[in-house]
């Protein structure tokens, strides 16, 4: 009960104790999100390679996307199939208005009908027994990267695996970035 009191205000906070959106340096987030997870990490051998030496800054609230870099490295971990150790593969690319990242995991996949559905609140694919969450992270996932004008999908097959992308715009300093950003003429 109290893991879902928890995820409830992460939750309902995105919103409402957002801090200001700043310039960020994704590499230095995923790095963050591995060193927090590296218990987890150790626990289940999980492979992980981080495909992009060098991953973008980008105008955005480092608390709030690093928590997406965690979800999403965690859930890959977490949905693993049995007696197979993990394997994560995170990267991006560059697209002409925004960056597109992934995390790739070699896992138990998910069925089409049901690839929408996981970005719900408290929709959950496996009994808690199985597999312990509270059935938020993704929709948690879901409402950071829309807050921070992006989308989110993921594209897998049962038994092959998942692969989660997002995509966050390229743009100039919204109106709540603590700093300015210099332009040039």
């Amino acid at each position: 009960m109290a893991r879902l009191i928890d995820s409830l205000l992460v939750f309902s906070r995105i919103e409402t104790r957002a801090r200001p959106h700043q310039l960020v340096n994704m590499g230095t987030l995923v790095q963050e999100a591995l060193e927090d997870l590296k218990p987890l990490l150790e626990e289940a051998q999980a492979q992980v390679l981080v495909r992009a030496e060098e991953m973008p800054a980008l105008i955005g609230e480092p608390s709030q996307l690093r928590s997406l870099w965690i979800n999403l490295i965690s859930n890959a971990v977490k949905y693993r199939k049995p007696n197979e150790p993990p394997r994560v593969e995170i990267g991006h690319c560059e697209e002409a208005t925004e960056y597109i990242f992934f995390v790739r995991d070699n896992g138990q996949g998910i069925a089409p009908e049901f690839q929408e559905e996981i970005f719900r609140l408290f929709r959950r694919l496996h009994p808690e027994s199985e597999v312990p969450g509270t059935g938020m992270g993704l929709a948690i996932c879901r409402r950071v990267v829309e807050r921070h004008e992006g989308r989110i999908w993921v594209e897998s097959s049962p038994g092959e695996g998942a692969t989660f992308y997002f995509a966050l715009p390229k743009k100039s300093a919204p109106s709540t970035l603590a700093e300015p950003i210099p332009t040039f003429p």
